[in-house]
């Protein structure tokens, strides 16, 4: 039974301000301890929502009021998902961080009519007033019995509407290895109900076959005349796992190519607030629901911006694929041009790995550090340069770039202490804003030389300017499902040697 003194928390969005202060209000009668706070939507540049839950809830009932339907039917930001989205990130937060007990109350508003949306999508049925709202929501994160680990039976991969190259690749090379009696592929096209909600189904059966679902989230397109954003991607990825379950696939596994939300790299730091901008990680979040909710065998990745957020995995096996063999192709090509190499972080974070991959490759390293305005995003005050760099070539690698600001700042102060050449490898190239633009200037006053990228996030050939050179890694995600497949050992940093 609750008492007088139990501590009360009530988290609200910008569209639920009023009920929040209707809610506190109502609270503050019976409670001693009531706070609340508004959580506004925010995105990153690539589309991934940041969700900041600025007030400790360790320990508290919490309630949390949310309004997914936007109140209007114009084409604009945020869609269905992104609020779909900040709901099921502010509820993961929640968890996360403690909360005793948890109420959630979705307000749906609707003005077609005044009748709720038609969707055939799973995610949101029919409204029944006689059943809670957020329960139909999640009962597509209903808790089952775990598969059977994996065994040389029916592999089957799907792809979307992104990703149809990386696994057309993927199949050939499980082809070539296992066999084409084993390996089956279908390409899901993104679909929206009217109502802008997410629909995806399979073409083909899968049950009792492994699927493979690889997806990538990161780039705007438009298919069919409808523009697709980050969280829609996601969600379709998602729908597409639940789908699988509920069609008896005998493994359920996730690609992908650049985990979500791993831009927002910073696990919660309660004390720090005033100088850490980027919490809590919602990549943390989403690894919780991948795991409690979705029962996904293996999740299988590429350099995840921080692998911390899944180092507390206990039930999924993450499979972080590294690219060290991507720094030494790129070395190899240089080398052949009898050049004298250096390889460089982007920063102190990435130093660790770097200093790894030059022992490993037999190549000299320098520490680059960089000085923040921890209060502002994307942004770099200065950058300082420790080794030698006159007259070297040097080769920056890094795991993901955004906008790129970060990149120049680093080729304009290698230039001004002497570099020879400069040339760029990394796994995730975004190029969100005006990256492309602002490197093109760069190369054009010869400030560098290449960048090298992998295809893990989508684009069309015609993007890229001649200095951007791609870099195929579908048999880097391809030879995992073989080992896993073969119950063989997993090899985290195979290289194919006529990678070009």
């Amino acid at each position: 039974m609750l008492k007088l003194s139990d501590k009360q928390h009530v988290i609200g969005t910008e569209r639920t301000e009023k009920d929040v202060r209707d809610l506190v209000e109502n609270l503050a009668k019976k409670f001693s301890d009531v706070s609340h706070e508004i959580v506004p939507y925010k995105q990153f540049a690539n589309g991934e929502t940041q969700v900041i839950l600025k007030e400790s809830v360790r320990w508290r009932y919490t309630h949390i009021i949310n309004d997914i339907i936007r109140p209007d039917d114009t084409i604009i930001s945020p869609k269905f998902n992104d609020l779909l989205m900040q709901d099921i990130l502010i509820r993961q937060g929640a968890i996360t961080h403690g909360a005793k007990w948890l109420s959630m109350n979705t307000i749906p508003y609707y003005n077609i009519k005044k009748q709720p949306p038609s969707v055939s999508s799973e995610l949101l049925p029919w409204w029944d007033k006689n059943m809670d709202f957020d329960k139909k929501i999640f009962s597509i994160f209903d808790e089952k019995k775990r598969m059977f680990p994996p065994q040389l039976e029916q592999i089957h991969l799907v792809g979307t509407q992104d990703t149809a190259n990386i696994v057309n690749a993927m199949q050939q090379y499980l082809v070539n290895t296992i066999g084409a009696h084993a390996v089956s592929s279908e390409i899901v096209w993104y679909q929206e109900s009217a109502q802008w909600i997410t629909k995806a189904n399979f073409q083909m059966p899968v049950e009792k076959k492994h699927v493979y679902i690889v997806g990538d989230m990161n780039w705007r397109a438009s298919v069919d005349d409808l523009v697709i954003s980050y969280n829609d991607r996601l969600m379709q990825m998602l729908l597409l796992a639940n789908n699988a379950k509920k069609f008896r696939a005998k493994t359920i596994n996730l690609i992908p190519t650049c985990f979500p939300y791993s831009r927002q790299d910073k696990p919660t730091q309660w004390g720090l607030k005033a100088r850490v901008s980027r919490e809590p990680s919602s990549a943390q979040f989403l690894t919780d629901i991948i795991q409690s909710y979705l029962w996904v065998d293996y999740c299988l990745t590429m350099d995840i911006h921080n692998p911390a957020v899944i180092n507390n995995s206990n039930q999924t096996n993450f499979v972080n694929l590294y690219t060290w063999w991507m720094v030494q192709h790129v070395a190899n090509i240089l080398k052949e041009q009898w050049r004298d190499v250096v390889i460089a972080p982007m920063d102190e974070w990435w130093l660790k790995k770097i200093s790894s991959i030059s022992k490993d490759i037999k190549l000299p390293y320098i520490t680059v550090l960089k000085k923040r305005d921890y209060s502002k995003m994307n942004s770099v005050d200065e950058i300082f340069v420790h080794g030698d760099v006159k007259g070297k070539d040097v080769l920056i690698h890094d795991d993901i770039l955004d906008t790129w600001g970060s990149l120049i700042k680093l080729i304009e102060k290698l230039h001004e202490l002497g570099a020879n050449s400069i040339n760029v490898s990394i796994t995730h190239g975004m190029f969100n804003d005006k990256a492309i633009q602002k490197l093109t200037e760069l190369h054009e006053q010869w400030l560098f030389e290449n960048i090298y990228i992998t295809n893990t996030i989508y684009r069309d050939v015609s993007f890229y300017p001649s200095f951007v050179k791609v870099i195929d890694v579908s048999p880097n995600f391809a030879d995992p499902i073989k080992s896993i497949n073969l119950w063989q050992q997993i090899d985290y940093n195979f290289w194919v040697q006529s990678a070009t």
